[in-house]
């Protein structure tokens, strides 16, 4: 950044190295269009001219709001202002300079002037089709939600203080008393647990139980859900056995199962219905427009599907295996391997990539275009556990009990 006078006059390529990447990623208008340039409806503070042409607040804060995120606390305060109008006269400047030597007009900058020109305009086609698969009628909206009721659902879930020991003489001991009502439950809990979380919550588990789900400090375990989704509000269970040692539980609050209204459902329905409309829509409108402009491919793919599949299977990465898939079903849609590849995609991005929606997109299209397959039950298993056949987690120490 430029100093002083001296500095400039001593090191200005060093200087604009570090100055123009910046200028350069915030400059989505045209250099050397000004405020003195263009009649402005509301006057705003001039802070500079060149030429007579002024540069004011307005392009100041202009300049800002196209910084990236991270950039921009560097230049909201006075001095970074101050600091942005400096960079903006020494990129108009440098504009200005290069117009009048005709460097636009050499062959080298011109291309690349065109092949900028040719990204925006191709990122700005794309983003006002992504807005008009984004923009979902209410009329939409119902019918999806109507045709998917019961994926809108909200199952009985519970919330559970449980006392956990290797021991079955120390949990039957403490159960006996919690009946007798001679010492409250949450103090036998306290008292008895033996794992730290347990003792430190009173026993009771940090989140709201859903039937089947892992659960906090617990995992997935068959006996526990069977034991306390029998139970009402306030009972005791019978001591039951876990991999974890013997229990004894209560059922202290419980939210019952319910349909959500289509209210409720509305932004996750919106979402669903834009999101299919966008995993669907680019190939489809670059089939559209393959037909509309007569496209004719004249070099044969390099590579078979049956060869693309195996390097996809072999990849190194997981984001490197999706993608190969991805180009497999882009390139073959009509091939035998599609409904696997398919497949592979939303599990791979499900349980190496942690990208739920991508595995959805994935597994929802393997149902809609194989139905009758076995693949197709697996994606349905899949989509209705979220994808995750959760483990049994070990404790983690560094987990806090958390109300919802």
């Amino acid at each position: 950044m430029i100093r002083s006078k001296t500095h400039h006059r001593l090191a200005p390529l060093r200087c604009f190295g570090a100055v123009l990447p910046l200028l350069l990623a915030a400059c989505q208008g045209s250099p050397g269009k000004l405020s003195g340039d263009v009649p402005s409806a509301e006057p705003s503070r001039v802070l500079a001219e060149i030429d007579g042409a002024r540069i004011t607040e307005a392009d100041v804060d202009a300049r800002l709001a196209e910084l990236p995120a991270l950039a921009r606390p560097e230049y909201s305060s006075p001095i970074g202002k101050e600091r942005l109008l400096r960079q903006i006269v020494e990129e108009e400047l440098l504009y200005r300079a290069a117009t009048q030597e005709k460097l636009d007009r050499e062959p080298e900058v011109a291309a690349l002037l065109e092949r900028s020109r040719r990204q925006l305009l191709t990122q700005a086609y794309l983003d006002r089709m992504q807005r008009q698969a984004q923009d979902v009628s209410d009329k939409e909206a119902r019918a999806f939600y109507k045709a998917h009721e019961d994926e809108y659902r909200i199952e009985r879930t519970l919330r559970v203080r449980i006392l956990n020991n290797t021991d079955r003489n120390t949990v039957e001991r403490a159960r006996e008393m919690a009946t007798d009502e001679s010492i409250p439950f949450t103090a036998l809990c306290s008292k008895f647990n033996e794992k730290p979380l347990l003792i430190k919550a009173g026993g009771l588990l940090p989140n709201w139980v859903r039937k089947g789900k892992a659960v906090a400090w617990l995992g997935n375990t068959p006996e526990f859900h069977e034991a306390v989704f029998a139970l009402k509000v306030g009972e005791l269970s019978e001591v039951f056995e876990t991999i974890h040692g013997f229990n004894v539980a209560m059922v202290e609050e419980e939210r019952e199962e319910r349909q959500r209204t289509f209210e409720e459902a509305r932004p996750d329905v919106v979402g669903r219905i834009a999101r299919e409309r966008s995993s669907r829509g680019l190939p489809e409108l670059l089939d559209e427009l393959k037909d509309r402009y007569q496209v004719k491919m004249l070099a044969e793919p390099s590579r078979s599907a049956e060869e693309m599949f195996t390097a996809a299977q072999l990849a190194p990465t997981p984001a490197r295996k999706v993608e190969l898939f991805e180009e497999l079903v882009e390139r073959y849609p009509e091939d035998e391997h599609v409904l696997e590849a398919l497949f592979m995609i939303g599990f791979t991005r499900s349980e190496e990539l942690a990208d739920a929606e991508g595995a959805r997109v994935a597994l929802e299209r393997v149902i809609r275009d194989f139905p009758e397959s076995e693949l197709a039950q697996s994606a349905r298993w899949m989509l209705s556990s979220e994808g995750v056949q959760t483990p049994v987690f070990e404790d983690d120490e560094s987990a806090a009990p958390a109300q919802e």
